[in-house]
């Protein structure tokens, strides 16, 4: 995981690195946290996890807590909302304690490769198409629809 300054937005400059067992490693970022999820299986290598870092010091990130999963792959954050996928679904992280995820809620959707909240829409990207669910109660999404490929 790399942070990096954009006080100068032309210039970019690396503030911190993380480093872990090679993996591959989405990042999903809200307030002073940070959720990184590793999964192996791929060529990325590396372990099945997720990592929450304490990033208010963008200098020096600290490993808050290590949460073992199945597989996660893609994230995204929903105001208290954590959406991590995984071969089986999307797994619902209750995150008004950041530094502390809850598990909530499972949500079975064949091959779930990625998710990405817009507004009160959650997009997931599956293997075969695309789910989508209202999350204007953002703990418990509601199935709006689906479009296969």
């Amino acid at each position: 995981m790399y942070a990096y300054s954009l006080a100068d937005p032309a210039n970019p400059q690396q503030l911190s690195v993380v480093t872990h067992v090679r993996s591959c490693d989405p990042v999903a970022v809200q307030g002073n946290y940070a959720y990184v999820t590793l999964r192996s299986g791929t060529v990325c290598g590396g372990s099945n996890l997720m990592n929450v870092y304490n990033v208010t010091n963008l200098s020096g990130p600290v490993l808050v807590k290590t949460i073992n999963m199945n597989s996660p792959n893609g994230l995204g954050i929903n105001n208290n909302a954590l959406y991590v996928t995984n071969p089986a679904g999307i797994k619902i992280f209750n995150i008004s304690q950041p530094d502390n995820p809850v598990a909530v809620l499972d949500i079975p959707e064949s091959s779930a490769t990625d998710v990405i909240p817009y507004y009160n829409t959650l997009l997931v990207q599956l293997s075969k198409g695309t789910a989508l669910y209202d999350i204007s109660s953002p703990l418990t999404p509601a199935f709006l629809s689906r479009i296969n490929q």
